[in-house]
């Protein structure tokens, strides 16, 4: 069997970053289906699937943190032409997902307890939990899996399986959400989090036939052996970016819960801005990995030259990304977000002016995430994890969550607009620390 050549062409940057991109847009879609086809439910639905959503994440992502770098290692073995090691390490986040299991299961069966729901979004949101978190390990799962096909730049068969299982979410939340006059029962919530979880079964079920195929047979079956070298290696270089998108995700919950306990209106607004502003943000992630396949497979060539001319092409590539999201979202709200909340059964055309104005600093946060996510992805593909997760945790929480905190506590009010315009110096920081590593050139290692 042989890999692809992965290059600092355009053409093979954008056959890597598509499927890539979209790939990683996978469980941001599978959340934001559920949202958007509870709107027209209740908006009491609405945040209890948004807050409970966001609980589930910060498990799910700390897990899917440490099965993101298999690509690190199939992109390297790829680069170094060292095809029969190419399944090896997805088999080790197959056996890792597996794993994960011992922590998803206690925390599904105690939601009732482990949440910070608002009395008034308890019931809806802790059912949707608790299916959510029996159903955790197929996430990281998925993305275990398609790292053999990312990790080289094929990834075809990813792009498939993501279509497939977005249009299945969507009919399945629409029968189990709003039920079947006469066959199926409205299940609300509990529909949106069940068809959620067959969805990304679905196409978990998709990449493993293709991983077995008889293309892909003889070096894959070869390779399903437990190779401990490789498992804990992906889990030495995964567990920082794993416990940095944890405790991202974490922040965000607490952000979220003080802002969710003022009232039900700044509970609404915090809920449509945060999956606007994530699912951006899962966009320059995208970019991100992929980001770190090119410059992996460059590595494993020991090309230093073409890795910094793919790194230019990647910050233009996320300019240009995050401008399907900063212009709507500033010259057109009406048209791209009010007139969709038309469709919620309540008026909460009241909060339009605070939330119009929210948006425009979600677009400039968006614009500097994107940015921040491709230098992160070239140190990703040297190894360096340490040092960006270092830098970006402790200005979230010193820059969002801390003074998010002291205005809950002292009763002063705790608004969406401010917690977006804290971001924005928390990423001003983050990008210039995260630059001055790129130019000190300590993330250049090759691990293969």
């Amino acid at each position: 069997m042989s890999g692809n050549n992965v290059d600092s062409s355009r053409k093979s940057i954008f056959f890597v970053t598509f499927p890539i991109v979209l790939s990683n847009l996978s469980s941001a879609i599978m959340y934001n289906i559920d949202r958007v086809m509870v709107v027209a439910y209740s908006v009491d639905a609405l945040n209890a699937v948004n807050i409970s959503g966001n609980f589930f994440a910060v498990f799910s992502f700390l897990f899917i943190g440490i099965t993101d770098t298999a690509e690190v290692y199939v992109g390297q073995y790829n680069g170094a032409g060292n095809y029969n090691r190419l399944a090896s390490p997805v088999w080790q986040m197959l056996y890792f997902s597996l794993a994960t299991s011992l922590i998803f299961f206690p925390i599904a069966y105690f939601s009732d307890t482990l949440n910070l729901l608002p009395s008034y979004y308890f019931d809806d949101g802790v059912i949707y939990q608790k299916i959510m978190m029996y159903g955790g390990p197929l996430f990281p799962m998925f993305t275990g899996l398609a790292a053999f096909f990312v990790g080289q730049g094929r990834a075809k068969v990813v792009t498939l399986s993501i279509i497939c299982g977005s249009c299945l979410n969507i009919g399945l939340d629409y029968v189990l959400i709003y039920g079947v006059k006469g066959i199926i029962p409205s299940l609300g919530t509990i529909g949106a989090a069940l068809a959620t979880v067959i969805s990304q079964a679905i196409q978990n079920l998709m990449l493993i036939t293709a991983l077995c195929s008889k293309k892909n047979r003889k070096i894959t079956l070869y390779s399903c052996k437990f190779d401990k070298e490789i498992f804990f290696g992906c889990i030495k270089i995964g567990a920082p970016i794993s416990v940095s998108n944890f405790l991202v995700l974490l922040a965000w919950y607490f952000v979220q819960s003080m802002v969710a306990n003022l009232s039900k209106e700044d509970a609404t607004i915090y809920s449509i801005s945060v999956s606007i502003y994530m699912l951006a943000i899962s966009l320059g992630e995208g970019l991100s990995k992929a980001t770190s396949t090119v410059i992996a497979n460059l590595i494993g060539k020991g090309s230093l030259g073409e890795t910094k001319t793919a790194y230019k092409k990647f910050l233009i590539l996320a300019l240009i990304a995050s401008g399907f999201f900063v212009f709507p979202l500033s010259l057109f709200p009406d048209q791209c977000v009010f007139n969709f909340l038309s469709m919620l059964q309540e008026d909460i055309s009241s909060i339009y002016e605070a939330l119009r104005i929210t948006l425009h600093w979600i677009s400039l946060d968006v614009v500097l995430e994107s940015l921040l996510c491709i230098i992160w992805g070239v140190l990703v593909a040297g190894g360096d994890t340490v040092y960006p997760t270092i830098v970006y945790q402790s200005f979230i929480w010193a820059f969002v969550v801390l003074p998010t905190a002291v205005c809950y506590y002292f009763g002063y009010h705790v608004s969406t607009l401010l917690v977006y315009q804290l971001a924005f110096l928390w990423l001003c920081g983050s990008l210039t620390l995260f630059y001055r590593r790129y130019l000190s050139m300590k993330w250049y290692n090759k691990l293969v």
